[in-house]
């Protein structure tokens, strides 16, 4: 499960990354157990590289990216990710 990355900007920074078919489902069929066990693991794993997640705000996190996949889903649509 992963974002692909579909365009770089170059040395400015920005990316736009696409979900993965595969994380879209899951992300789109999890429960919220599911979701708050995902954001305790991904908390915990980076805070192994340093950088610091509150558990809770991870959990807002993906609730709401997977709230955004359902209602993609719904649409019949994809989801992506612009990071500048």
């Amino acid at each position: 499960m992963s974002l692909v990355p579909v365009a770089d900007a170059g040395d400015d920074g920005c990316l736009v990354f696409a979900i993965s078919p595969r994380l879209y489902a899951a992300l789109a069929e999890a429960e919220q157990s599911e979701l708050k066990d995902a954001a305790l693991t991904w908390s915990s794993q980076r805070a192994e590289d340093g950088e610091v997640i509150d558990t809770e705000m991870a959990s807002v996190i993906l609730g709401d990216l997977a709230a955004l996949v359902r209602s993609a889903r719904s649409q019949g649509q994809g989801v992506y990710c612009w990071v500048a």
